[in-house]
């Protein structure tokens, strides 16, 4: 239905992103480094299962005093169908 296709993140003054998605085995079914790329419920082109998934995002802020500091996030995503 073209609503929630893609899982993405968003955010402001964001200097360096990575966000990684996980099946339950704890394989890397995902990967990138591009925050305007989100990932659209498959693996090596194929449509993953209905589960849950784990992601991490690993990012840098960038303050108004040009000092950089990394964040991470973790969290899991539902895929329905």
């Amino acid at each position: 239905d073209g609503l929630n296709d893609f899982f993405t993140a968003k955010g402001i003054a964001i200097r360096d992103f990575e966000m990684y998605i996980f099946n339950r085995w704890g394989e890397e079914i995902y990967y990138t480094k591009d925050i305007e790329k989100g990932w659209d419920g498959t693996y090596m082109g194929n449509i993953v299962q209905i589960d849950v998934y784990v992601y991490k995002i690993y990012y840098t802020l960038d303050d108004k005093a040009g000092e950089y500091k990394r964040e991470q996030m973790v969290g899991t995503v539902t895929v329905l169908r």
